[in-house]
């Protein structure tokens, strides 16, 4: 019987647990009950991780409240202020239109943006439905990027080319110029 070196075990357990991982949720678990209240609102301002909205609307009637202590009543024409997870209120802009699912937890309303790459994650979309850009800026112009490392030494290399015809051309009608004057 072979025994495996204990960084072995240390992969195969790796390996086993990694996707479970990769399959979880973010903060908000896909299981778990609704939102406290889902409010249509614009972002009036951003402060860390609160942001705070105006609420234009109620998006969804609360179900039974069971949040204790009870999260205060909320409507159109108030102001909410929502803590979001580490730093993910970044990702949201001062004036522009959000849907946002509200979870009364330990005194404050909570929420989270809403991505795309991940399938059941909960909280704040744009009005419209869609989710937030959370890529960061390199990565959401990565093809700009390439094309400039790309173009930026094409162009120095035409330039240098350019430049080499230019001086090869000063140089030969220099030459030509001495060869004629030696000539009379």
């Amino acid at each position: 019987m072979t025994v495996l070196p204990r960084w072995r075990w240390l992969t195969v357990g790796f390996v086993l647990v990694a996707p479970l991982t990769l399959t979880a949720c973010g903060h908000v678990e896909c299981s778990q009950s609704g939102p406290t209240e889902t409010i249509v609102g614009r972002l009036v301002a951003r402060q860390g991780s609160t942001a705070t909205f105006s609420i234009e609307s109620l998006a969804q009637a609360p179900g039974p409240r069971s949040s204790v202590p009870a999260p205060p009543v909320i409507g159109p024409g108030h102001t909410v202020a929502v803590q979001y997870y580490g730093d993910h209120a970044k990702y949201l802009r001062i004036g522009s239109r959000y849907l946002v699912e509200l979870y009364w937890s330990g005194g404050h309303f909570r929420s989270d943006v809403h991505t795309a790459d991940v399938s059941c994650s909960r909280g704040t979309v744009y009005a419209d439905g869609h989710p937030i850009d959370t890529r960061t800026w390199a990565r959401a112009h990565l093809v700009d990027i390439i094309a400039v490392v790309a173009l930026v030494p094409l162009a120095f290399l035409l330039l240098f080319l350019w430049l080499m015809r230019l001086l090869g051309r000063a140089t030969h009608a220099t030459a030509s110029r001495h060869r004629s004057e030696d000539l009379t």
